[in-house]
């Protein structure tokens, strides 16, 4: 079963947004994914499939050329001291790279995040994803007014506790909580956004200091609360014609 969610106008007309459950997700449409997750990623077909099976929900950007890109997305409840949290993990976000800058990976957060807040308005939503790649860390920075681990602050203890949490359910076996790290042994191997020895852009080097080992497919926990302010923020830059990549 497929919904369509969104269609957008130029620069790539008729494209649209199209959320899978992710159990639906088979025949030409699983091959159209692993095909496109090949650009960009290294690694074996079992563990892809996998993967998408974990996930609650599949989103795809359909364009008339083909597939432009998709996100996995999967709620996780986590209970602190009595109180609810709702966390959104992206497990992975690959994107065209002709057709970044519209906000896709945004969009899908956004309907989810409104759909949490419709079953419950009261309990907080935290954005939480692994930065495989330093492109998806600069991005997360350029989109959030708040999001951790950064350079310039520490990670309040609520937030990595959710995070910690978080990913204790949904990768037990790789999750490194002392380095905030999932470690995958070289299983997984990145295609693009690998650091640089050379790159001296502040952010790179911290990133390059939390994720020494990206080289051999470890990625990088990340944290962010979604919170009305910062679906404002990212609206008034989409206003601004600032959107964010992807």
């Amino acid at each position: 079963m497929t919904e369509p969610v969104v269609t957008t106008s130029a620069p790539v007309p008729r494209s649209r947004l199209v959320k899978h459950r992710s159990r639906d997700v088979g025949g030409e449409l699983l091959e159209s994914l692993w095909a496109f997750h090949q650009r960009f990623v290294v690694r074996s077909r079992e563990s892809f499939v996998a993967g998408l099976a974990s996930a609650d929900e599949i989103w795809t950007l359909d364009t008339p050329a083909g597939l432009g890109g998709f996100a996995s997305v999967k709620t996780v409840r986590v209970e602190l001291d009595g109180r609810q949290h709702t966390v959104l993990y992206t497990q992975w976000a690959f994107m065209d790279p002709a057709l970044r800058r519209q906000g896709f990976l945004h969009r899908v957060a956004l309907s989810a995040w409104l759909r949490c807040k419709l079953r419950h308005p009261l309990r907080p939503v935290y954005w939480v994803f692994t930065a495989s790649s330093v492109n998806a860390y600069m991005h997360m920075l350029r989109s959030m007014p708040i999001a951790y681990p950064r350079r310039d602050a520490e990670t309040p203890p609520l937030l990595r506790e959710v995070l910690h949490q978080a990913m204790c359910q949904v990768s037990p076996g790789s999750w490194q909580p002392a380095s905030g790290t999932l470690r995958r042994n070289g299983e997984v191997q990145y295609r693009e956004g690998l650091v640089s020895d050379k790159d001296g852009h502040p952010d790179v080097v911290f990133y390059r200091s939390l994720n020494p080992h990206q080289s051999r497919g470890d990625s990088l926990g990340c944290i962010a609360p979604a919170t009305l302010a910062a679906a404002g923020a990212y609206l008034r830059r989409v206003r601004r014609g600032k959107t964010p990549r992807p």
